[in-house]
């Protein structure tokens, strides 16, 4: 049986859907039906709405459900002015950085001072903050938009700045991003230098006459090639200050007590991107050197992240009998074992983080504690399959710490 040419191809355009008609062969007969498919909008068409504040609802609508369809992959070019739009419709109170205005101040330790004044956001900023977050998390999914997000300066800093705030799902989102944007992060401006020679399409900077994407990714951080500091730091220097500003949001991130669970485990998630994705610098300070300057307070805290009590029906919370007559911890439940009342995820999170961070030579304050949560571990029967593997290479790596030698003792003796 053959389909009249009448039933096949006839495509109608709607605003940004794709309306077509898709021949559906059934057991009596050939049917048509109206199928939706979202078409990718023209970003010079979602500039312009962005702007008026009358469409600017409307165009948000628009791209978070053009970020979120698989098919169509929405990608951004060089020098996107969607990102600059997107960031205008949020009108905060920044806040202050760390004070790094030259070369010299490049110190690894100087990246985790606090800021002198944090950020504040209106509440009727709210809504739109929460679709701008959804959009960048949505773009931060497509390999293509990593470099063109990282480089662009407005957008890095609201993702920091969203750091500093008490919503459970803004700061899910802006860590949520941060962390896909890790791989594309680079701390000594090497990688921006070489996107300027060869990927920049302003006639001022292309002036080589060969080069494209494959091009300038050798001269990243794992092709060191030899340039001037002082050249490196007039064309980056912008860019260099506002990623080094990510390691005091991280820290507040982390160290935080009002910080809620999915964040701490999506932060720490970001510390091992961090870890993963750079390879050491030769002149200027690396992710690396940077994090070997971590602050006691925030080891301390992954550290107390490996013995946290599980939450929900099953965990010891404490109830004021005062307040609420029926308490939640029974009697059976104090007799239960180190399985049933450990938060598996959090700590086998952690049991990662600890043993990249040794790897790298990092120190991890000797305490009771740490032993305490990591000999448990070792005979685990529950969470990862590899958290006893974790555990016994943390205690491989702490054997190397002279450090360590009076802890290590102190755990023989618990063992024994």
């Amino acid at each position: 049986m053959v389909l009249s040419d009448s039933k096949l191809g006839l495509i109608k355009t709607r605003g940004p859907y794709r309306i077509e008609q898709v021949p559906v062969y059934t057991p009596c007969k050939f049917k048509c039906i109206r199928r939706a498919a979202l078409a990718a909008p023209n970003t010079d068409e979602l500039v312009k709405p962005l702007k008026d504040p009358k469409q600017a609802n409307k165009a948000l609508n628009t791209l978070m459900q053009t970020t979120a369809s698989h098919e169509l992959n929405f990608t951004l070019d060089n020098d996107e002015p969607l990102l600059q739009a997107l960031v205008d419709l949020i009108d905060y109170e920044k806040g202050e950085d760390n004070q790094i205005d030259s070369l010299e101040d490049l110190v690894p330790a100087n990246a985790w001072k606090l800021l002198t004044k944090q950020p504040t956001f209106p509440l009727s900023t709210t809504p739109r903050l929460h679709s701008v977050l959804v959009i960048f998390r949505n773009l931060s999914f497509v390999a293509a938009n990593l470099r063109p997000m990282t480089q662009e300066l407005s957008v890095m800093a609201l993702l920091i700045d969203c750091l500093y705030l008490d919503s459970t799902d803004l700061l899910v989102y802006s860590v949520f991003t941060l962390v896909n944007l890790a791989p594309a992060l680079n701390v000594t401006g090497q990688r921006l230098l070489a996107d300027k020679l060869f990927l920049d399409t302003a006639k001022e900077l292309h002036m080589l006459g060969f080069g494209g994407l494959q091009f300038a990714k050798q001269l990243d951080d794992t092709h060191q090639v030899s340039v001037d500091k002082e050249v490196l730091w007039e064309g980056t220097h912008r860019y260099v200050k506002q990623v080094w500003q990510l390691f005091a949001a991280l820290h507040h991130v982390v160290v935080s007590p009002r910080t809620p669970r999915p964040v701490i485990m999506m932060a720490m998630e970001w510390i091992r991107e961090l870890l993963e994705h750079h390879a050491p610098s030769v002149d200027l300070p690396s992710m690396h050197d940077i994090f070997r300057e971590m602050p006691k307070d925030m080891m301390q805290r992954l550290v107390d992240c490996l013995w946290i009590p599980r939450l929900g029906p099953d965990a010891l919370d404490y109830v004021n009998p005062v307040t609420n007559l029926v308490s939640r911890v029974s009697t059976l439940k104090l007799f239960m074992g180190y399985d049933a009342t450990v938060d598996t995820d959090l700590r086998d999170r952690a049991l990662e983080v600890l043993q990249q961070m040794l790897a790298l030579g990092l120190s991890i304050p000797c305490a009771p504690r740490l032993y305490n949560a990591l000999l448990p571990c070792l005979t685990t029967k529950v969470g990862r399959n590899d958290a006893q593997i974790l555990a016994n290479g943390i205690f491989k790596a702490l054997g190397k710490i002279e450090e360590h030698k009076d802890g290590l003792v102190y755990a023989q003796g618990r063992l024994l």
